[in-house]
Order: structure tokens, then sequence, then C-alpha cells
């Protein structure tokens, strides 16, 4: 499967909403069912610390990084980084 997001396109394993279009529909999804929201970008920071201490413990810190910049939406281990911080 390919996913684009801002022109950049990439191979997934996930047939998951990334980038802009995940963080806009989280954010409109919340403030439907809550009232409001805390940002998508929290949520993608504490996904992205928990999810890699969990990987650690069976993959090699290269591949962890990868699935985790693929479950975050991104495709890319730089941006993904950004989120361990």
């Amino acid at each position: 499967m390919q996913a684009t997001d801002r022109g950049i396109h990439n191979d997934t394993r996930y047939d998951l909403g990334g980038g802009r279009r995940w963080s806009a529909s989280s954010t409109a999804a919340s403030k439907r069912a809550l009232g409001w929201s805390t940002r998508a970008h929290s949520c993608r920071h504490a996904y992205a610390q928990e999810r890699m201490r969990k990987l650690l413990r069976d993959l090699l810190p290269r591949d962890t990084l990868e699935t985790v910049s693929q479950e975050l939406g991104h495709f890319r281990r730089d941006v993904a980084g950004t989120y361990l911080r």
C-alpha cells in the first residue's frame, strides 16, 4: 500500500490516515465528542514514547523508529524522532 503526505510517497503496511489528515480528524472528533481537544500532537508524543519503549524489547532501534514513524503516519524516522524528546 502507498501513502502520500505533503507530496511524499511512502510504502506502508498500515491502513491509517497520517500527517495533517490524522491531526485534523483527531481534533475534530475530540471537539465533537468532548467539546474540547488537547491537540493531536500531545497524544502523538505520549504514544510514540510508550510505543518505542515496548518495541525496543524485541527490535533494533532503527527498526523500532521505522515502525513508530509509520504508525504515526509520517513515514520518516527523522520526523518520528522529534516525538521522542
